[in-house]
């Protein structure tokens, strides 16, 4: 019995030990803090209770926030993408499957309202336009002249119809009918203003009318291309021609004017 107890009084003397040890310790910090001045005592008094204030209020934060949480309703689940619909055409893998988006369908929907646009590029149509360049590099104007006529006839508001106008004033300089090339590229000029080949049919005019004897309008149209367009591709070609032609009609004023 005495050997069955030896741990027992053991762990008791251990702890009265510790407990002793403390309490001593304790003391002993209280005696320090009792022998500290009394400007220093009330520092460590009011420290102490700044440290109970500050544990307080986080106390009441605590309380506050678990309530706060508490009154939250849960999240709602994630609504699911809407997700393109899949079209398997007949006789068609599975690996081989098209995604058809919606804004895909509407615009296969509206086939109609896309057949009445500006930019009607019909297979007939465009047929014509081909066939009139063709011919032209045979040569065989009055066959150009005759399907880039039926070109604008059919569709007068393609977005091809002013290169098709300019192709007939050219037709009409190819083929030195110089009267019909000013006219034809003055309708280009008046009917299409905003057209990126109103440059060259300014020049094609140019060039016609000299042809054709009226320098003094040719000397004009080439001051209007180079005023309006300063970026045309003709620009260099046409800075030069009216050079050389100003330098020409003062020949012939002085020479006529040595000569009367």
């Amino acid at each position: 019995m005495r050997l069955a107890t030896l741990p027992y009084t053991g762990s008791l003397l251990l702890l009265f030990f510790f407990t002793s040890l403390f309490i001593g310790c304790s003391a002993q910090e209280t005696r320090k803090v009792l022998l500290l001045p009394a400007p220093e005592k009330n520092e460590v008094a009011e420290l102490s209770q700044r440290v109970k204030d500050q544990a307080a209020e986080i106390e009441r934060l605590t309380a506050k926030l678990e309530a706060v949480t508490s009154d939250l309703e849960p999240l709602p689940e994630p609504i699911a993408p809407k997700l393109p619909t899949l079209k398997l055409k007949p006789d068609t893998a599975p690996e081989a499957l098209q995604v058809k988006t919606e804004e895909e369908t509407d615009v296969e929907g509206d086939s109609e309202a896309q057949a009445q646009t500006v930019a009607d590029s019909r297979f007939e149509t465009m047929q014509l336009y081909y066939r009139a360049l063709a011919q032209i590099k045979n040569k065989d104007f009055g066959g150009a002249l005759a399907s880039l006529r039926e070109f604008l006839k059919l569709t007068p508001d393609h977005v091809y119809a002013d290169r098709v106008q300019y192709l007939i004033s050219d037709v009409h300089y190819a083929s030195r009918e110089f009267g019909l090339a000013v006219v034809t590229a003055n309708v280009l000029s008046s009917r299409y203003p905003h057209s990126f080949r109103v440059p060259d049919a300014l020049f094609k005019r140019a060039l016609a009318l000299e042809a054709m004897g009226h320098r003094e309008e040719a000397r004009e149209t080439l001051q209007e291309l180079l005023k309006r367009f300063p970026r045309a591709a003709d620009y260099e070609v046409a800075s030069r021609r009216l050079a050389e032609l100003t330098v020409e009609m003062k020949k012939e004023k002085s020479s006529s004017l040595s000569n009367p």
